[in-house]
């Protein structure tokens, strides 16, 4: 049931961009598995033309499995270079170009996000809201550099 909610929540998201059916296209038929380590959970993306369907179980041959722990799955969702699986703890087990393909249909969705709230508020309203989450945004990316400095720093001074 949870799986449900997920897909119909995943495949609204990935259809707010007009590109990510080309993607989708060429994804079509193919079948990711992603197994969540230490739970050794399995969570299978069967891709179609339309979106992707959820499943916990699957009994055909899968073109890749992902292997790691949640923490991995996100630092590799916020990695956006293509040599990404390299410099990560996700194991992957098959066709890498697909896998790169599918993390790509993420990465590269591009969600007019002001549009479909202008939708609900108006245009004014939903750039003001736009203006403020950039900006928010650039804040928190400067801050976490900030504190990235700053623990190195620190963890560099308490080492000596």
């Amino acid at each position: 049931m949870i799986l449900n909610i997920v897909e119909k929540i995943l495949n609204h998201y990935l259809h707010l961009d007009p590109v990510t059916e080309q993607r989708l296209i060429a994804l079509a038929g193919k079948v990711i598995a992603i197994r969540l380590q230490p739970l050794n959970w399995s969570i299978y993306f069967i891709l179609t033309q339309d979106g992707i369907h959820l499943a916990d179980r699957y009994q055909g041959s899968v073109d890749v499995t992902m292997s790691g722990a949640s923490f991995d799955f996100l630092r590799l969702s916020w990695n956006s270079s293509n040599t990404s699986f390299l410099n990560s703890n996700v194991v992957v087990e098959g066709d890498l170009e697909v896998a790169q393909q599918f993390k790509e249909l993420f990465a590269h969705l591009d969600v007019d996000w002001e549009e479909q709230l202008s939708r609900v508020t108006g245009d004014v309203v939903a750039h003001q809201i736009g203006r403020f989450m950039r900006a928010f945004s650039a804040w928190a990316r400067q801050s976490a550099v900030v504190m990235r400095q700053n623990i190195t720093e620190y963890v560099q001074e308490e080492a000596r």
